[in-house]
């Protein structure tokens, strides 16, 4: 016998066997392709979104616009239900979210934009790093506005240098608390502040009610929950805070713009940095990964959705958004400043208790 010859296939016996190996491996691609097991583990979850305010100021309107109107950018659909928790001007909230919370993606927040001045200024009563939350971005910039209750009398700064002014706060460590003070010892104003109140809709009803006669606020809040003070006159803008004006009041002097010494200004900007942080939304440490990335692709896809800016515009909520890594990058300088002005932002919010 010759040697044993090898088998001769022929291309048609060729495509017989290769055809369901082929077939075979166009499922596992495909069924790998489809896989998602970010939309896996949303599917079916609720998603609790903890709002550092109580009900009726713009951080529950803007909280409540974005459950209503992302859940359809996330992979699994999950329904998003507000939990309002208020508290020592917002930090009970990012205590929680940092030390509590799942840390799976399944609590969001919208925590307040001073964040990272209040780590500065409250040490004892903040247990959180604000760098390593998971930023997943802002809605829109805050616009403050110092605004004063007509029947007080103080309708301008120099009224306010000749009297004494009650001041609204939700906290020592507040923004307006601080910022109030500040311009106490640099611009001679005569603020007084009274803290504890829970959120701006507190804050307005103490202004209604005669408790106060100022506070430093959101010029969204006013515009979008208090339009008839604006249309009726009850109030006077007498200045605004943040690092730049709201784009319809370039007439109302920026507090920045009136501190012309460099060191006062650094300060002033340590002070008014939220007003960049805005509203923000942001996942605790540790969320894994994938969940982040799903976030920050979804409120990226909400910032372009028609429906969800027809629904802003319909109640005057302005969508000026800053990403995920804008609002670190804030945080990150904030709490990289030199120790000289961490410690004159701490007395100043020392004298304001």
């Amino acid at each position: 016998m010759g040697p044993e010859r090898p088998m001769d296939i022929s291309g048609e016996a060729m495509n017989f066997f290769a055809k369901p190996a082929i077939i075979l491996s166009a499922i596992l691609c495909t069924s790998g392709a489809l896989a998602d097991p970010v939309a896996d583990f949303y599917r079916d979850k609720r998603i609790n979104l903890i709002v550092s305010f109580g009900t009726g100021g713009t951080y529950g309107l803007y909280g409540r616009l974005i459950a209503d109107y992302i859940p359809r950018h996330l992979p699994g659909n999950p329904k998003i239900v507000v939990q309002h928790m208020p508290g020592a001007g917002g930090i009970v909230a990012t205590n929680h979210m940092f030390n509590i919370a799942p840390k799976d993606g399944t609590t969001v927040g919208m925590l307040f934009k001073d964040i990272a001045l209040a780590q500065v200024v409250q040490p004892d009563s903040v247990r959180y790093d604000a760098r390593k939350f998971n930023w997943i971005g802002s809605v829109n910039q805050y616009y403050a506005v110092v605004m004063t209750w007509a029947a007080s009398g103080a309708d301008s700064l120099d009224a306010a240098r000749q009297r004494e002014v009650i001041m609204a706060s939700s906290g020592p460590g507040h923004h307006g608390t601080v910022l109030s003070q500040a311009m106490n010892d640099l611009l001679g104003t005569k603020f007084r502040s009274i803290t504890g109140y829970d959120g701006a809709g507190a804050m307005h009803l103490a202004m209604e009610r005669g408790e106060v006669q100022a506070r430093i606020g959101s010029w969204e809040s006013i515009k979008t929950g208090q339009a008839d003070w604006i249309r009726d006159k009850k109030i006077h803008l007498i200045a605004q805070a943040g690092i730049a004006k709201a784009p319809d009041l370039q007439q109302l002097p920026l507090v920045l713009d009136l501190v012309k010494d460099p060191a006062d200004r650094s300060m002033i900007e340590l002070i008014d940095s939220g007003s960049i942080v805005g509203w923000s939304l942001t996942l605790p440490p540790e969320v894994p990964s994938e969940r982040v990335d799903a976030w920050r692709r979804a409120f990226e896809a909400l910032m372009k959705d028609r429906e969800f800016l027809d629904a802003a515009k319909k109640i005057n909520a302005d969508v000026d958004p800053k990403s995920g890594k804008e609002i670190s990058d804030v945080i990150e300088r904030v709490l990289a400043s030199s120790p000289q002005v961490f410690d004159r932002v701490r007395k100043i919010a020392a004298s304001a208790k």
